[in-house]
């Protein structure tokens, strides 16, 4: 997968507060997965799927930590968009 070319102007628009809500919305949606796709029958009963679905949950849980270890967007700035 290609990654997207840093956008400087996108990111002067968000502030401090942006790293709290993406962080939840992390946690959201990765519980989101867990609830309802993790233990719906079909997904549970097919191996590949499953491991589809773990593997998205697992995306998640890591960008979660990633944000949530950086205190400001300047932090984030300097460790994830060189």
């Amino acid at each position: 997968m290609k990654m997207e070319k840093f956008d400087e102007k996108l990111f002067s628009e968000l502030n401090d507060g942006h790293i709290l809500e993406a962080v939840d919305r992390c946690y959201l949606t990765a519980n989101f997965i867990e609830s309802t796709l993790l233990d719906h029958g079909l997904v549970d009963a097919v191996p590949a799927f499953k491991e589809k679905a773990k593997d998205a949950q697992r995306l998640l849980l890591e960008l979660y930590q990633d944000i949530g270890q950086s205190e400001s967007l300047a932090e984030i700035k300097k460790e994830h968009c060189k």
